[in-house]
């Protein structure tokens, strides 16, 4: 059983898990935790390049790429491609490319190519609430997270982080907010 919802929450498999089990996740409000994100997409990055550092710094750059890109295109393979999970492996794929061919990237180029390429194959997706608030997510974090965190300046790092924290968490809903009351006034 608790094999069953380690892979709900590290792959997205959730035929394993037991009607009742996915009933009291959704009745205690916590049935996210069973979902596969870009987040995830973001840790098998960190980890892989913390691994594999030693072969960027011996001159093997291109065992570094490409075990970077097999490791996030096959996990995004083995969770089902998720909206927020395509977006995750195409935006560092983007990321990692230009920094193979020494080109700075920039975030709003990169959400808005990964999105550009998802509906060049899927135009549908358009219309799809978990592609929409996927890249709205994203593009509340990148918008909004420099502006509230500029709001306090601690010298503490222990502290700094946990604000650091704080402010990833607040920007997502910041970007909702933002978005509907522009709905209102339109």
């Amino acid at each position: 059983r608790e094999l069953n919802m380690a892979r709900a929450m590290v792959i997205g498999r959730r035929n394993e898990i037991t009607p009742e089990m996915e009933y009291v996740y959704e009745a205690t409000g916590t049935s996210h935790i069973l979902a596969v994100s870009g987040l995830h997409v973001g840790i098998i990055f960190l980890v892989i390049s913390f691994v594999f550092k030693f072969a960027k710094r011996k001159g093997l750059k291109w065992i570094y790429y490409s075990t970077l890109l097999f490791s996030i295109w096959s996990f995004a393979l083995i969770t089902g491609f998720s909206p927020s999970v395509r977006r995750a492996a195409l935006m560092l794929s983007f990321i990692v490319v230009a920094e193979m061919i020494h080109r700075k990237s920039n975030i709003y180029n990169t959400l808005l190519a990964s999105a550009f390429c998802i509906l060049l194959f899927s135009p549908n997706l358009i219309f799809s609430v978990s592609f929409q608030f996927s890249y709205m997510a994203v593009l509340g974090i990148v918008y909004f997270y420099k502006k509230i965190y500029a709001f306090l300046y601690l010298k503490n790092r222990v502290l700094d982080f946990f604000w650091q924290i704080t402010v990833l968490s607040v920007s997502v809903p910041v970007s909702y907010t933002h978005l509907r009351a522009h709905e209102t006034e339109a």
